[in-house]
């Protein structure tokens, strides 16, 4: 839905600029901010991107809930939650402290209960409490739930407060966002990609699965060879022409009714369209990258619905 809502989003939005006065002949590739200047693209971009942000924060709560505690390991001092006993079901939702494996080889663990009480648990039966889980691991797995918070904020942000043709505070504000969402997407991208190299290390059950093992792969893939730069340079560049030609928009509109804001500035500037094209290819190829990136997340969703499944079947 997350990936769904961008691609309809920006393609609804283009459609109706190459419609509208501000289309310019040749250029197939604004910013994308520019799509919403203009009414009537400004409310699909910004309904569009909010509903955005909205559907990415969703998507990170439900991985949070469903596949993040299978990446931390289950280790002696482990602050737990169980669950999905049928044996013992007024034992569900108590919380306890780990106290190690069992000794008979059973692969059961110890499990010291607040009331004193210690109970052998099968693995999949106790979920980690992340916010009180210690450890590297630990640190990284609340860096990557706090980060895509973050850049799910900046997507609706940006989309909310678009840009206007003068130099404003809103411009600021959409620049703010976009810049959080850069920021919180690659520093979440970074704290999970370490976390789930340290999970494969461990065999964690999650990355047996091969879909995500796949969608891994592609997550590398993404961080290790996109560049912020080729988002900051289109954005920069969108910067300079609203604080040198803010003042002058009247007499450049009535001068070429045709042609936006953006591209105005840049003709007198000297820049051609061939220009304005590669810098918003670059900033397109960037925006995809990160959507598609958190895309990969459904391979995860999946892998751990089905784990959580498979045990819910099981008599413990």
């Amino acid at each position: 839905p997350c990936g769904g809502a961008v691609l309809a989003t920006v393609a609804l939005c283009l459609v109706v600029w190459r419609t509208g006065p501000s289309y310019t002949e040749g250029l197939l590739f604004p910013a994308i901010s520019e799509l919403g200047i203009d009414m009537p693209q400004r409310r699909v971009y910004q309904v569009g991107f909010a509903v955005t942000g909205a559907l990415m924060a969703l998507c990170i709560l439900f991985f949070q809930e469903l596949a993040a505690v299978m990446l931390l390991p289950l280790q002696k001092g482990s602050s737990v939650l169980i669950s999905g006993l049928r044996s013992a079901p007024q034992l569900n939702g108590c919380a306890g402290v780990c106290q190690g494996a069992v000794e008979d080889g059973s692969g059961r663990m110890n499990v010291r209960l607040e009331s004193g009480e210690v109970k052998a648990m099968r693995p999949e039966n106790l979920a980690i409490l992340i916010q009180q889980a210690e450890g590297p691991d630990a640190e990284l797995l609340r860096s990557l739930l706090r980060w895509g918070y973050y850049s799910a904020a900046g997507v609706a942000l940006q989309g909310v407060f678009t840009l206007e043709h003068g130099l404003s505070l809103q411009c600021f504000i959409h620049w703010g966002g976009a810049v959080l969402f850069l920021l919180g997407a690659m520093q979440h991208a970074k704290a999970s990609n370490d976390l789930y190299d340290a999970a494969a290390k461990r065999s964690s059950v999650l990355l047996q699965d091969r879909l995500v093992t796949m969608a891994l792969r592609v997550r590398h893939f993404i961080l290790d060879y996109s560049s912020a730069c080729l988002f900051l340079v289109p954005l920069l560049m969108q910067v300079l022409p609203r604080s040198s030609g803010g003042d002058k928009e009247d007499a450049s509109s009535s001068r070429a009714p045709s042609t936006s804001n953006s591209t105005g500035a840049a003709e007198k500037a000297g820049v051609d369209l061939s220009i304005m094209n590669a810098m918003g290819a670059m900033q397109w190829g960037i925006i995809l990258q990160f959507a598609l990136y958190f895309c990969t997340y459904t391979a995860d969703l999946l892998a751990a619905a089905r784990h959580a499944t498979a045990k819910d079947g099981k008599e413990s």
